[in-house]
């Protein structure tokens, strides 16, 4: 189970949410998403039996920036082994399998900022001049 802890400040005090998250494999990778902005994550993996949780292991607290997706990217795709991280190069069996999927991440993701860009500018731009002159009827 990935037990994740949100905790979101406020001017009434901390605002907390629990999400329990199952896992059905060994590897992979997990992405938390619709996280409030400016929010403090702490990550937990473990045993759920029930209501009670038992953490293996959890992150630090991680913050998240007050009004937009981190603008940290990360460089190097590395696989965790139980000797630690080992990065994954061209020749690694797995590496078309991971760029593939992270093709398709990035297509989506830029799709979805041209969405949100023009949805934006549509909502804030000026009226078209045919927009601007009421309809003409013709006699």
């Amino acid at each position: 189970m990935l037990r994740v802890v949100v905790i979101v400040p406020t001017w009434n005090g901390p605002q907390s949410s629990v999400r329990d998250h199952e896992v059905h494999s060994t590897v992979g990778d997990f992405f938390v998403r619709d996280l409030p902005a400016g929010c403090v994550v702490r990550a937990a993996i473990g045993y759920r039996d029930g209501t009670v949780f038992v953490a293996l292991a959890h992150s630090p607290a991680l913050e998240t920036p007050p009004d937009a997706p981190s603008p940290l990217l990360s460089d190097t795709l590395v696989r965790w082994t139980p000797t630690g991280t080992v990065r994954i190069s061209g020749v690694d069996p797995d590496a078309q399998a991971i760029e593939r999927a992270l093709g398709r991440v990035r297509r989506t993701a830029a799709q979805e900022r041209r969405a949100a860009a023009a949805a934006a500018q549509a909502a804030g731009s000026p009226l078209g001049s045919s927009e601007r002159w009421p309809a003409v009827s013709a006699p």
